[in-house]
C-alpha cells in the first residue's frame, strides 16, 4: 500500500507544476501586454528621468565609464541620439526596446516632477534632427553666446545634448558642464536616484469629485 501511494503522488506533483510554470507564463504576458515587442517588465519611470547605461561588452569609446544616456518622456518612450546599429538622428524610442539592448542601465529620477515634464515635452520636438558627436562640448569650447544663437534650430545633438538641452529649455538658463553622461551623474541639483513617492489624493477631495 505504502508504494501505491508513492506511485500515485507523482502524477499530483506533475500536475501541480504544470499549473505553476502555466501561472507564472500568464502573469509574465499580463506584465508586458500593450508593451512594445522585446518588453521585459512593467517599467515606466516619471518624465524627465534619465536613463544612463553603458554597453555590456564592454565596447565604450566614450569619454568617462557611461557611454549613453536617454531622456523617459513618462509615457513608455525614451528620446535618444545614436548613430549606427539602433538608427540616427534624435529617436523616439520604446522604453522597451532600448531597456532589450544588451545595456547595463542606471535610472536618475528628476527632483521636480513639474520640471521634468517640461524637459521631456521639449525633448519631443529634438526628434529628427541628426546625430552629431561632440555636440556636447560646444558650451565648454565656444563662448556661451554661439550655443543660445544655435539653440531652436535644427543643428545635430549628441546622447548628453538631447538631456541638457532639454533641461536647459526648461529651466530658461545655460547648464555648463553636462558635456558627457558622467556629468549627468553629477547633477545632483537636477537628479535624485531616489524615485518619487506615489502622489496621494486626499480623501475629502475624492469625495468631492464623486460629486
Amino acid at each position: 500500500m505504502s508504494a501505491t501511494r508513492r506511485t500515485n503522488f507523482w502524477p499530483i506533483v506533475g500536475v501541480l507544476l504544470a499549473l505553476l510554470i502555466t501561472t507564472l507564463c500568464l502573469v509574465g504576458a499580463t506584465a508586458c501586454k500593450g508593451q512594445e515587442p522585446g518588453c521585459r517588465f512593467q517599467f515606466n519611470p516619471p518624465a524627465g528621468s534619465a536613463l544612463l547605461s553603458v554597453n555590456v561588452n564592454g565596447d565604450n569609446r566614450s569619454i568617462g565609464y557611461l557611454n549613453h544616456c536617454g531622456l523617459c518622456t513618462g509615457n513608455g518612450y525614451v528620446i535618444e541620439s545614436q548613430t549606427g546599429l539602433y538608427g540616427n538622428g534624435v529617436l523616439r524610442t520604446p522604453l522597451s526596446v532600448y531597456l532589450s539592448r544588451p545595456y547595463q542601465v542606471w535610472i536618475l529620477y528628476p527632483r521636480d516632477l513639474y520640471l521634468g515634464q517640461r524637459a521631456a515635452a521639449i525633448a519631443e520636438t529634438f526628434v529628427g534632427r541628426p546625430y552629431r558627436r561632440g555636440s556636447s562640448l560646444l558650451p565648454a569650447l565656444l563662448p556661451p553666446i554661439i550655443p543660445r544663437i544655435l539653440h531652436g534650430t535644427p543643428y545635430g545633438m549628441n546622447c548628453v545634448s538631447v538631456i541638457r538641452d532639454a533641461y536647459e529649455a526648461a529651466l530658461g538658463q545655460p547648464l555648463y558642464g553636462m558635456r558627457t553622461p558622467d556629468d549627468i551623474c553629477r547633477r545632483g541639483d537636477l537628479f535624485t536616484n531616489q524615485p518619487p513617492p506615489p502622489i496621494q489624493v486626499p480623501q475629502t477631495l475624492e469625495e468631492e469629485l464623486r460629486r
